[in-house]
């Protein structure tokens, strides 16, 4: 898939009167750039929850493309996140692990002494 246009890139780019209307010359939704996330609560729970609404009017295709487009860079982002919480967790556990490897080499050569005074007596 190719990736969706904003309406400033569109702009950008010289887009005539049927670009500006919703579409490209390619059929594309072009979707405009708007960053909207706002807090509202749920009138169930009483929760606050994230809602994803553009701050510019949008055709209904305009809105679902904005939608899944905003869908697709917060799990990006959320992946991301992921990857970087994997990564610090294995980190720490390599660090643990070498630390017991010292303890276990520091135990041993202890053992190892004392197994040496008991030859001895």
């Amino acid at each position: 898939k190719r990736p969706r246009k904003s309406t400033s890139a569109a702009a950008a780019a010289g887009a005539d009167d049927d670009q500006a209307a919703g579409g490209d010359a390619d059929g594309d939704v072009v979707v405009p750039a708007a960053n909207a996330r706002k807090q509202t609560k749920c009138t169930k729970t009483g929760k606050t929850m994230n809602t994803y609404e553009p701050d510019v009017d949008m055709t209904k295709e305009q809105l679902t493309a904005w939608r899944r487009e905003a869908r697709r860079v917060r799990n990006r982002e959320s992946a991301a996140a992921s990857r970087m919480k994997t990564k610090n967790r294995i980190t720490e556990l390599e660090k643990e692990v070498n630390a017991y490897k010292a303890k276990y080499e520091v135990a041993m050569q202890k053992l190892a002494e004392y197994e040496g005074e008991g030859d001895a007596l």
